[in-house]
Formats: structure tokens, C-alpha cells, sequence
């Protein structure tokens, strides 16, 4: 039913238009894959610091462990939309043991790698969410989306700087202590978008999140120059 939402969508006779140029001038990183109605939200350690994006007007390519590429095609009705015209995946592997579930369901789940046909159509839309943010949200002939945001929110930085954030899961306040100080917290959403920020000058930082919507969150953490994120989770 899904496929048949899609083809419809291209068929019935939107109006022709030009792909919004950010979508190719833009490096993109990975923020959370959503697959049947589930997060999978990327890795982020010494083999895999942050999951890439790069979109050209005939080309895709991303990476994990293992990098995907494949030729591409826009609609010529809605250019909104684009046909993936085959994806291959290096024959690498995973060699941290958490991210190759993660691999798969970004690959084989999400964009189907290896078994995409002509018939598999993509659309993509990118959107400001302020603050020189911007979001590129792809969803699948199946339903599916993969968000992206233009900003590293994990760095391999990670391995210099310890952080301890507690409670995690959190009702109220988030406590955060380093080794060093911190200078500046920032609290997003999954949509990329700041919610909270901070600029703080000691080792310990509490956070109050009882504004804050129930779920998860990323918690980006500087400190003597580098850039750590977590996630975070409000019940």
C-alpha cells in the first residue's frame, strides 16, 4: 500500500521544479533512523564517529563501517523525489560489535541496499530549524525516514574527554561532570533543533529538563575546545 502511496504521488502531475540546492552543497550527518515505527539512533565511537550523507545530482553515498553508493534519478514531475537506480556496499566489516546491527538496519533496512529496483522512490525534504541548522529528512517507498542535520553532534573527541551524565533516564534534572571545565552545554531535539543551552565555567552542571517533552534527546558538550554529544532520555 505504501509503494502504491508513492508511485501515485509521483504520477498524478505536481508541478516540475528544481532540486533545492542545499541538498547538494550540504554535507550531512546522520541523527536517527526510523524503522517501523522504531529509533535507531547512530553510533558513535573510534570506528564509527559520525554516519555521513553526501547527495549529488546523479550520486548517493554514505557510510557506517562499510560505505553504500549508487546512481540516482530525480522525478522529472515533483523533484522532491528521486529513484534509487541500485546501491552497493563494500565488502568490509565491523569490527567494534555494536555498530554492525546498526549498519544493517540503516543498509538493508532503510535503503534496502542490494535489492533497491527502479520502482524504489525516495523523497527528501530539508528544512531550517534555526540557529544556521538544517535538517534533511529522506523517507522511504516504505515509510520509513533517515534524519540528517548539517552539524557533527559527535566527534571522535570523545576519546580525550570523560563525561558522566546522571540520572539517565531522567524525570527532572540532568547532572553532568567532567574532568575539565565545561564550557558550553546544548540540549536538541531529534529534529535538530536547541532546546536548552548553556554556558557554564566549572566541572559539575545541572541541567533542569522539566520543561522538556518526554523522550530522547542529544546533549552536545564542550569543553578546552572539543565537542562531545550524548543521548539522553527525559521520562
Amino acid at each position: 500500500m505504501k509503494y502504491f502511496y508513492f508511485i501515485l504521488i509521483i504520477l498524478i502531475g505536481y508541478t516540475s521544479s528544481a532540486q533545492d540546492p542545499r541538498l547538494f552543497e550540504t554535507t550531512w550527518y546522520l541523527q536517527n533512523v526510523i524503522v517501523d515505527g522504531q529509533n535507531n539512533f547512530p553510533p558513535s565511537n573510534e570506528e564509527v564517529p559520525y554516519v555521513p550523507l553526501y547527495i549529488a545530482p546523479d550520486y548517493l553515498e554514505t557510510s557506517v563501517c562499510d560505505t553504500g553508493d549508487g546512481a540516482i534519478e530525480f522525478s522529472l514531475i515533483d523533484s522532491s523525489f528521486f529513484f534509487t537506480l541500485g546501491m552497493a556496499v563494500t565488502l568490509g566489516n565491523c569490527y567494534i560489535s555494536d555498530n554492525y546491527p546498526f549498519q544493517v538496519i540503516y543498509f538493508e533496512d532503510f535503503f534496502d541496499a542490494g535489492y533497491i529496483t527502479v520502482e524504489d522512490i525516495f523523497q527528501y525534504e530539508v528544512t531550517e530549524t534555526g540557529d544556521d541548522m538544517l535538517e534533511l529528512t529522506l523517507t522511504s517507498p516504505r515509510g520509513d525516514q533517515a534524519i540528517y542535520g548539517n552539524a557533527i553532534l559527535a566527534t571522535d573527541d570523545y576519546r580525550d574527554t570523560q563525561f558522566f551524565l546522571y540520572p539517565n533516564p531522567t524525570s527532572g534534572i540532568l547532572n553532568i561532570e567532567g574532568a575539565s571545565p565545561i564550557n558550553k552545554v546544548v540540549i536538541y531535539d531529534l529534529l535538530g533543533r536547541s532546546v536548552f543551552e548553556t554556558l557554564p565555567t566549572s566541572e559539575k552542571v545541572q541541567i533542569d529538563m522539566n520543561n522538556l517533552k518526554a523522550g530522547v534527546y542529544l546533549a552536545s558538550i564542550t569543553s578546552e575546545g572539543k565537542r562531545i554529544v550524548r543521548k539522553i532520555v527525559k521520562e
